[in-house]
């Protein structure tokens, strides 16, 4: 599918990677097979230690799918009605708004408001369950956004509620149930919640620019429980493509309901399913401090693009994407979905 030859096409990534002091981890694969593996930078910029495809990652965001995921897989078990209010599993959310319900919560339709820390009354824990328990009831004091089902926006305590409804319903710490139903079923070995208790020592570490130098920069933690928690490689991320292909886990009625996009926002439960370019596309990304990621899965065609990088500014993931787009499909008009923060686009 490459239209360019490899070596030119190699090194055009190393040249938007030097451009962006990028570091990361990107892997193409085509039918299954991986086309491209290429690392760039660094997993500690003191030591200078090169990333490698095994190299451990903060996922942020791209956590949600996997998290979709798990409450489908409690759906398919019967031991959840996602048309419900979280209330019927998480009894300190009953005096949230009546409309709310799990489906819209995945949906991002809940019009629920976000965690912030003046939420949290538990200020002793570093327990992220705990923190945000604690702030439950202000949260159901907080505003709503909009009335549920009317509205879009992209807020992660929606899935911070499904995983405590995932605690309460299992009787297990979310990180256990995420591990046990979800990450080891679909052989993510070496994803895992991160826990800010007991660090990874496997992680490559992340990095921001300040003043025009790299630095590192811890994982941050707050009000990605459920949401933005998970660690791991690309071939982790890669088992995304692999459940969805072969409808692993769950049934074909539960993959649908996954994939679906609500005509409000167009997301589906933990991914974004329409178009890019000419081409249907299923895709998260994930960006916070020190990190930015990408998930890009074409199913008309088995293609698959992922990066996990450790740089975390700009837009550089979504850049890179395009400029992959262009190299394997030809170049593509509009890109009305493209961020273009990073300042330049590498096409000569």
């Amino acid at each position: 599918m490459l239209n360019i030859p490899r070596s030119e096409f190699i090194d055009k990534l190393i040249k938007y990677a030097d451009d962006f002091c990028l570091n990361g981890a990107l892997r193409i694969t085509v039918h299954g097979n991986i086309d491209i593996e290429e690392c760039f930078g660094f997993a500690d910029i003191n030591t200078k230690e090169p990333i490698k495809p095994d190299s451990v990652f903060a996922f942020y965001s791209l956590s949600k799918p996997f998290c979709a995921i798990g409450m489908h897989v409690l759906s398919q078990k019967g031991l959840i009605d996602l048309n419900s209010h979280p209330s019927k599993y998480v009894p300190e959310l009953k005096t949230l708004h009546e409309g709310v319900t799990i489906r819209r919560m995945l949906h991002h339709n809940s019009g629920i408001p976000d965690f912030s820390p003046d939420m949290v009354t538990n200020t002793t824990t570093k327990n992220p369950s705990e923190k945000l328990r604690s702030a439950l009831g202000n949260l159901c004091d907080t505003p709503m956004m909009f009335v549920p089902g009317e509205g879009y926006t992209y807020i992660n305590s929606n899935f911070c509620l499904c995983a405590l409804i995932a605690e309460n319903i299992c009787g297990i710490p979310y990180k256990e149930f995420i591990k046990k139903e979800v990450l080891d079923p679909l052989c993510a070995y070496t994803a895992k919640v991160y826990d800010e208790l007991e660090p990874r020592p496997d992680m490559v570490h992340g990095t921001e620019l300040l003043d025009g130098r790299l630095v590192h920069v811890p994982v941050a933690t707050f009000g990605m429980f459920g949401a933005g928690d998970i660690a791991g490689t690309v071939d982790d991320v890669y088992r995304l493509n692999i459940a969805i292909k072969n409808k692993l886990l769950l049934n074909e009625q539960e993959w649908n309901d996954v994939l679906t996009p609500s005509p409000l926002g167009g997301m589906g439960h933990g991914c974004f399913a329409g178009y890019w370019h000419d081409k249907f596309r299923i895709t998260h990304n994930g960006g916070h401090t020190g990190f930015r990621t990408i998930h890009i899965q074409l199913p008309e065609d088995d293609f698959d693009i992922i990066l996990l990088s450790n740089s975390g500014w700009g837009n550089a993931r979504f850049e890179l994407a395009d400029m992959i787009y262009d190299e394997y499909y030809g170049k593509a008009t509009g890109r009305t979905d493209t961020m273009k923060l990073d300042g330049k686009y590498i096409d000569k």
